[in-house]
């Protein structure tokens, strides 16, 4: 395993901030991190002992998710 900054691995090196709030969709924040910094990035859900890729919720804000994790950490 090779260890690495963000700084290091990106495409894009201007300077740039991104912004998570939770009525922002999951595929904006994904895109936003790509058109600034060039960055792939893929959020996860965390249900029960299981961490799930949100591909399928993409459209979904980021509040949706986490109520959606808590209710699968309740049962």
């Amino acid at each position: 395993m090779v260890d690495k900054t963000i700084g290091e691995v990106r495409n894009k090196h201007n300077s740039g901030e991104v912004s998570i709030h939770g009525n922002q969709k999951v595929s904006t924040l994904e895109s936003n991190f790509h058109d600034t910094f060039g960055l792939n990035v893929q959020v996860f859900r965390r249900s029960a002992n299981l961490w799930l890729q949100t591909t399928v919720t993409d459209e979904w804000t980021l509040s949706q998710q986490n109520e959606t994790a808590k209710e699968f950490s309740l049962r």
